[in-house]
């Protein structure tokens, strides 16, 4: 229960195991679950694929959650007209996207978008404080119910620092920081 209801740090994961990896890294947690580490895979163009050791894959495109495996529902894939990236060229945004899911199916979900920018926040990472432009993203579905706020942190060289990501009305947010960037 207390899995479910806390959402708790993982003290394994230290800045000492990061820097022993060698490979890229970044803390993920689904809902209010522990943290986990997930490890870069591959790296195709601005696509890298994340995986977890119980076998969790993430598709993140500029550091979006594009798609999923390995999870009871998997999103398949998002199309939209703006990357996350496209985000920090404007104060703020308004359009749609269309969400593809598996288990169950269900295509083109329209989703109606609205992005602003919140500005420099200071914000908690694994390794400290830092301070980060802030995203707010509110996502609708009105035939769904499905309303999120989703964040994005980005630092001064305008990556994707760190996320809380909703990809589905049927799972819980997803809460991503990068602990060790890709080589590029």
């Amino acid at each position: 229960v207390k899995n479910i209801l806390i959402k708790e740090e993982n003290k394994d994961i230290t800045p000492e195991l990061i820097n022993r990896i060698p490979y890229a890294s970044a803390k993920l947690s689904i809902g209010n679950g522990t943290e986990g580490l997930v490890i870069l895979e591959s790296k195709r163009g601005e696509y890298e694929t994340w995986v977890s050791a119980d076998s969790v894959f993430l598709i993140l495109k500029k550091g979006r959650i594009i798609q999923t495996a390995g999870l009871a529902n998997n999103l398949d894939d998002i199309y939209s007209d703006y990357d996350v990236n496209d985000y920090l060229e404007h104060e703020h945004l308004e359009f749609s996207s269309y969400y593809n899911y598996r288990n169950p199916e269900l295509k083109n979900l329209k989703v109606q978008v609205s992005v602003t920018r919140i500005g420099f926040t200071e914000v908690k990472l694994f390794n400290g404080y830092q301070k980060l432009l802030m995203y707010e993203e509110i996502i609708r579905n009105k035939t769904l119910g499905w309303k999120a706020i989703n964040q994005y942190f980005f630092n001064n060289e305008g990556i994707l620092i760190k996320s809380k990501q909703s990809i589905s009305p049927k799972l819980p947010f997803f809460y991503l920081e990068i602990t060790k960037k890709p080589a590029i």
